[in-house]
């Protein structure tokens, strides 16, 4: 019995001593996003080195409201530079391009995702910047894989399915996908193209000048 209860004894002061820590989520949100799921995003320092530095590690997840292979977002931040974008392990990082606020990641879903998963999107590091006391966040915005999206290698229809280029340019009308946000990105289709309007005006000008020289040449003679 004695032994027992200094080996009690024993391990209580072992636990007081040793420090344990609790991986809690320093900040935890979640919210729907109808053409996708629920989203869940929580943000954590991975040491107290990253916290004096503010440096901190976000976590998106996402519970899927259908079956889907493609994600396409664009992170926000407000006050942080992001350093590092991981994608999880049900995804693969296909593409990440900088953005005028931000980044765009677009994800391919390994084996794809079913409806009702809820699966880890991205682990993405950020650090505050200097100065910045508060309102240091990441935010998402879903964007719409339809005919408009530019992703090199990857074309979808208007439904945002997946298709081939051949099927590309039958069902979207354009050879290439095309980014509206680019003002040098003009579409060349039949349905699009602006081609035919320079060809048309052209055409009227050159008659316009035909004439007026015409008529020119006619009074010289006259005189």
């Amino acid at each position: 019995m004695k032994k027992i209860i200094m080996m009690v004894s024993v391990l209580a002061a072992v636990l007081l001593v040793v420090p344990i820590r609790v991986d809690a989520a320093e900040y935890e949100d979640s919210y729907n996003v109808p053409a996708y799921g629920n989203i869940e995003v929580e943000w954590d320092y991975a040491d107290e080195d990253d916290r004096a530095d503010g440096v901190k590690t976000w976590r998106f997840y996402l519970t899927a409201n259908r079956d889907m292979n493609y994600i396409y977002v664009e992170l926000l931040p407000t006050n942080v530079e992001i350093t590092s974008v991981a994608a999880g392990s049900d995804f693969a990082l296909a593409n990440r391009t900088n953005t005028t606020n931000g980044m765009n990641v677009f994800l391919e879903a390994v084996g794809g995702v079913n409806n009702g998963d809820r699966v880890l999107l991205f682990t993405v590091i950020t650090k505050d910047l200097e100065g910045a006391e508060e309102n240091c966040e990441l935010n998402l915005s879903f964007n719409n894989l339809d005919c408009t999206v530019s992703i090199p290698g990857y074309y979808f229809d208007n439904n945002g399915n997946s298709i081939t280029q051949e099927e590309y340019a039958e069902v979207c009308g354009n050879t290439t996908p095309t980014d509206p946000e680019d003002p040098n990105d003009i579409p060349n289709s039949e349905t699009g193209s602006v081609v035919p309007y320079v060809a048309i005006g052209g055409g009227i000008l050159a008659i316009v000048i035909v004439y007026l020289f015409s008529r020119k040449s006619n009074k010289v003679y006259k005189i």
